[in-house]
């Protein structure tokens, strides 16, 4: 290879320990996306990571069962695939973290409810109510509009005996009505 013609990952295929090892460049894919890769990962294969260098990270996949050559150069390719998906997906991450981070702050602070109102500076100038002339006598409401609902309309919630009575009344006018039903019904027939 050229000096222009730097390989970003390399794939090395070892049957006979079960697995495939991927060569990834950090300069090229982020550390944070090569981990997210092999998360997706865990669940059908054993990973192990390591750091070779300071720019560089190899993840060997060993299959759980055994799995042929083919089947572990496709593992490796599927890795891959998943690792440009991580690159990409963090890329989109930090190009948004500012939207992120504001959407979240407002939702949090939402939820908190609004901040709490300032300490006023100072004291209050009440001068200006000091100079309504307020009297102590009652003012026109000639609309009736300044009264209480009970003062205009009365209480007119019934008491607990008038309550218990008009259910009484009530309970006996149904059984009633349901009698005369029934002796309706036996005249008919």
């Amino acid at each position: 290879m050229s000096e222009n013609q730097v390989s970003q990952t390399s794939l090395e295929v070892d049957g006979d320990v079960n697995s495939v090892v991927i060569g990834v460049d950090t300069a090229v894919y982020p550390k944070d996306a090569v981990l997210g890769a092999a998360y997706v990962f865990i669940d059908r294969c054993f990973v192990l990571l390591d750091a070779p260098g300071e720019t560089a990270l190899s993840v060997a996949l060993r299959g759980r069962e055994p799995l042929d050559d083919e089947a572990l150069s496709a593992l490796g390719g599927e890795f891959s695939n998943e690792l440009l998906a991580q690159t990409l997906r963090h890329r989109i991450a930090e190009q948004n973290r500012g939207l992120l981070e504001t959407i979240v702050g407002s939702a949090i602070g939402g939820a908190i409810g609004p901040p709490p109102m300032p300490e006023p500076e100072g004291e209050f100038d009440l001068s200006e109510l000091e100079a309504l002339e307020l009297e102590d006598e009652p003012f026109d409401d000639p609309l009736g509009i300044a009264m209480s609902w009970e003062e205009k309309y009365g209480d007119k919630r019934p008491s607990r005996e008038e309550a218990a009575d008009a259910k009484a009344t009530a309970e006996e006018e149904a059984s009633t009505e349901t009698d005369d039903a029934g002796d309706a019904a036996s005249e008919d027939g």
